[in-house]
Parts: C-alpha cells; sequence; structure tokens
C-alpha cells in the first residue's frame, strides 16, 4: 500500500494546486496557502503536525494534525459550528485555520513487538484544546512544540476525559500522537526503567475515575504481556500483594471456565470481555459459541467471516442474509464484470461493525486490510462507424497518480486537454445514475469512512472505496 503522505490543497474541497508531504519539513510554495488537506496511503503509524509558524519564530506556534483517516475539506470560515454546534459536515477543529502553514512534522510511531516486550495501546482521550472556556466549544487542539519531542502529547495535564481530569495521558509510557484526540502509548520494556514502566502505568490507574481510558490500556498490556510462560513471576503491578503475571494468568484461567458455560460470553459483559479474558480466548470462546449457535443474531459478523463468498448459499443466516441483498443489489445495477472486483470482500459488506454482536479481532477479520481500499472499475463501451483515416485515442484512469514532493519538495497537478479523457483523483469517475451508486456506498457498514461529493456526475469517496464507474459512448457516423 505504500507510505503515508499528506496532501495540501490551496483551494477548499481538495481543488487547486496541491503539496505532498512525506516527511518533516518547510511548508515551501504552499506556505500560507492551505486550504484543504487529506492523508493518502497507509498512515497506521504515521502521523502529521501542520505548525503556524517556523520554529525560529514563537516556537512554531499551534499546529492543526492529520491522523490515519483524516480529511479536512476547508480550513476557513465555513467550520464556524461543529461538533454539535450546528452540523452540516462542519468541523470547528478547522475554524480559520487556513492560510497559516508554514512547518510540517512527521510523527513516526513505533509498531507494536509482544515478544520483543513493545506493547502500543491507541487510546482515545479528550484533548487539551486551546480554548480553555469551561464547557468550551472550540475544539481546536493545543499542539505545541516540545523540548521532549512529543509535541505536547506526553504533558502532564493532558485532558483525559474531559478538562477536569488532568494527567499523562500513557503514564510510564512513550506518547505519540495518533489523530485529533488519540495518542499511541508505547511500553518498550527494553529501554528506560524497563518493566517499571507497566507497573508506573498500573500506579496511575488503580485508584483513578471511572471512564479512565487508560484503566482498559492497562487490561490490555498486561494481557499481551503475560500470554507467555517465561514471563509468569514478572512483577507488573505497583505496591505489594499479588502483582505477577501469573496471578494475571490464573485469574483469565478461572474467567475461562466460567464464559464458555451457556450464552455468558455474549451475556456477562463483566467477565466475558476481551479485556478480562485477552483477545485471544475472547475469539476462542465467541467463535465456539457461533459456531453451534449460527442462527444467533449475535453471531452475525462471524457468520459472513466464515462462509465468506459462500455466504450467499446461507442467506437464512444472520450477517449472510445482509450479504446477499447487497450483492444482489449491485449484480442488478453494476456491469458483470465489475462484480469480479467485489469477490471475497463479503466481509466489508457484512454486519461486522456495532456492539451488539461478536466481532472477531482484526487480524482474523481483515488481516491483508482488503476493506480499506480502492476499487476503480473502468467501463467504456465504444460505438464506431464509417470510419476513415480516423482513430480512438481513449486514455481511462481514475487517478493520474500521487504526485513527488517529498519533505521540502512538492508537486502540483492540472487537468490536461487533448482528445484523451483523463480525471484526477478527486474527479475519480463518472456515475451514470448518482442515486444507485449513493445507495450502494451508503450500505457498506465496514469501513471507517466514507466521503462522498456528489455533483457533476461526480462520485468520489475519500478513504475506504472508491468505485469509479465510466461510460463513454463514442458514435462516428
Amino acid at each position: 500500500m505504500g507510505g503515508c503522505t499528506l496532501r495540501v490543497h490551496d483551494h477548499p474541497d481538495y481543488h487547486g494546486a496541491h503539496y505532498d508531504f512525506k516527511s518533516s519539513g518547510h511548508s515551501g510554495w504552499i506556505s500560507d496557502r492551505d486550504s484543504s488537506a487529506k492523508m493518502l496511503g497507509n498512515c497506521r503509524n504515521t502521523t502529521y503536525l501542520g505548525f503556524e509558524h517556523p520554529f525560529h519564530v514563537d516556537n512554531g506556534g499551534v499546529a492543526w494534525i492529520m491522523g490515519e483517516g483524516d480529511n479536512a475539506r476547508n480550513m476557513h470560515d465555513g467550520n464556524v459550528h461543529g461538533k454539535g454546534k450546528g452540523g452540516g459536515g462542519r468541523d470547528h477543529r478547522w475554524h480559520k485555520r487556513g492560510d497559516r502553514l508554514h512547518e510540517v512534522v512527521k510523527i513516526d510511531i513505533p509498531t507494536e513487538n509482544i515478544n520483543e516486550g513493545r506493547m502500543r495501546e491507541d487510546i482515545t482521550i479528550y484533548g487539551k484544546r486551546v480554548d480553555h472556556r469551561h464547557n468550551q466549544w472550540g475544539h481546536f487542539p493545543h499542539i505545541t512544540k516540545t523540548s521532549d519531542g512529543r509535541f505536547s502529547a506526553a504533558d502532564s495535564d493532558q485532558w483525559l476525559k474531559d478538562q477536569n481530569h488532568k494527567g499523562k495521558a500513557c503514564p510510564g509510557g512513550d506518547a505519540y500522537w495518533k489523530g485529533f484526540q488519540k495518542i499511541a502509548c508505547v511500553y518498550d520494556i527494553k529501554t528506560g526503567p524497563k518493566l517499571g514502566r507497566i507497573q508506573t502505568l498500573h500506579g496511575e490507574v488503580k485508584g483513578s475515575n471511572s471512564g479512565d481510558p487508560r484503566k482498559a490500556m492497562f487490561e490490555s498490556i498486561i494481557n499481551k504481556y503475560c500470554d507467555r510462560a517465561d514471563r509468569l513471576e514478572d512483577r507488573i503491578k505497583s505496591g505489594g500483594g499479588v502483582n505477577t503475571c501469573r496471578s494475571v494468568s490464573n485469574s483469565k484461567e478461572m474467567a475461562k471456565q466460567h464464559c464458555k458455560n451457556g450464552d455468558k460470553i455474549k451475556t456477562d459483559t463483566t467477565f466475558c470481555t476481551k479485556a478480562e479474558l485477552s483477545e485471544p480466548i475472547y475469539d476462542e470462546l465467541a467463535s465456539n459459541y457461533c459456531k453451534n449457535k449460527p442462527t444467533d443474531e449475535w453471531c452475525a459478523c462471524y457468520n459472513v467471516m466464515t462462509h465468506k463468498d459462500q455466504c450467499t448459499k446461507k442467506a437464512n443466516l444472520p450477517g449472510c442474509e445482509d450479504v446477499t441483498e447487497q450483492l444482489e443489489m449491485m449484480e442488478e445495477e453494476l456491469p458483470p464484470d465489475a462484480m469480479s472486483e467485489f469477490k471475497g470482500n463479503e466481509i466489508c459488506w457484512g454486519s461486522c461493525v456495532g456492539t451488539d454482536r461478536y466481532i472477531p479481532a482484526k487480524s482474523k477479520l481483515d488481516p491483508t486490510d482488503r476493506c480499506n481500499r480502492d476499487v476503480c472499475i473502468n467501463v467504456a463501451t465504444i460505438t464506431a462507424g464509417n470510419l476513415t483515416d480516423s482513430g480512438i485515442n481513449l486514455d481511462m484512469n481514475c487517478a493520474t497518480g500521487s504526485g513527488g514532493g517529498t519533505g521540502g519538495s512538492g508537486t502540483s497537478e492540472s487537468s490536461s486537454g487533448g482528445g484523451g479523457l483523463k480525471r484526477s483523483d478527486t474527479e475519480a469517475g463518472v456515475i451514470t445514475d448518482t442515486k444507485t451508486a449513493e445507495d450502494i456506498m451508503n450500505r457498506e457498514r465496514f469501513y471507517e469512512t466514507s466521503n462522498f461529493k456528489w455533483g457533476g456526475g461526480a462520485a468520489v469517496s475519500s478513504s475506504s472505496c472508491l468505485i469509479c464507474l465510466i461510460t463513454i459512448v463514442v458514435l462516428f457516423l
């Protein structure tokens, strides 16, 4: 899928010339011209910060943030309301942030390697804002240059649950901005205070308020770390008493025996959860339950994942009935050749979202990330007759390329004339029946983000699934 690129346009709605960032650096010719931006490629471990001043001026000032899946359609006055203040797709996070960019910082987040003792958890926090008023409505994040190189992600007064609950997002660990209100916490026990990192986290969360996002993070970290025989005697909790991995393993085994009885894996939300059991044990028990009771609505996603492209033959099962409906509709509305693009991707159209059902681990559900991909379908119908010394030059592309631009250099892209048809990625294709296309795209349920632009006969999905239907009829008489 390639690396992660930050693309900044000099007009709203991703129009105009653009500049691509693949590393930290000065903003180049697009300085003071940033109007919209989007993240392209695999950005799971990458974040970009856009500072309003160069670092030698006011330490860079405050910065906007772009993380995985982020798109900023308008960084100007059009976002005066948002986040519950009028809606309409507006987001006050970007209000009057346009035309200020001078410096870009790329953040590379370490990946998890449990065997090496490096655990990572991506948590959601409220996030400190520039607007400090009580019941503030301004959502622009307070991100500044800091001496520790974490750009305020590691601040001791970070807003965790709200303005009244403050502290370090990753006590004992390393904090990295993952996105707006999202921080990646990395606990590498081979560095610094080693196991003391996890003990520090425990000391912070054991007496914290309910709703503290760090509580679930601690449980997840110790479940992952302690899932090895050679770590049973490692002390992972602060203070005295029972504080080793062995106690965690013993409690998990007791919980497993309890949760495997009847429908407790489904109904007991106190002990029979991923946090309590660990993800592998939870998946084992949930899979066994759904294997024996596939008609339970709680097993809808499991059914889709299990039967995959055979789901249409199991149309009576929860989940598969949804997939069958989607595929039948698509077969009616899309060209026959286009359907091959969706074979093997049934889980992307199934019932794998929500909290009222069993959702298998992402590593099982979509290990190749096929639900987060671009699909380009070019369909050309050409009818020609009575041609003499004539030719047809047809160039059909969903995208003309990602452009250049690395760090301190960038590229601009414009439409080209000539005899061929060329579409940029903001005009990815023509859909002759927008109602049908919209209906199809709105029914997808697994994708995290769907952003469509309608008008002028074009439909664009900016993050998850891009369907380009280009129908061209050239008639020479």
